[in-house]
């Protein structure tokens, strides 16, 4: 995991085009399914779609797991400090396990 930061000036402009870009472009890997991250100082964790990472301090090999639709709420209230109502919940539910679908078709 490596983090890079730079001290040049960055004004709201910089991020306006980039940010409209991720949220609405159809290429944009970010309109096609949840990616969350979440960095604290004893591990970085991250979401996309229904493959849950966490990465420690220390440890060689990140731990990677595939989440079933049905856990991702509470996975995101756990881990990430997201929450949801329900109506919420059973929407981002619904989307995933369509998603998951259309990514593995029954054969």
């Amino acid at each position: 995991m490596r983090q890079v930061f730079t001290e040049a000036p960055q004004y709201p402009i910089d991020y306006a085009v980039g940010n409209h870009f991720v949220s609405t472009h159809g290429h944009s890997p970010f309109v096609t399914r949840p990616y969350i991250q979440r960095l604290r100082t004893d591990r970085y964790d991250t979401l996309d779609a229904l493959v849950w990472t966490t990465q420690r301090p220390g440890q060689e090999d990140p731990v990677t797991q595939t989440v079933p639709p049905h856990e991702v709420p509470k996975l995101l209230d756990d881990v990430f400090d997201i929450r949801m109502d329900p109506e919420e919940a059973a929407l981002l539910v619904t989307r995933l396990t369509e998603l998951d679908a259309a990514r593995n078709p029954a054969t």
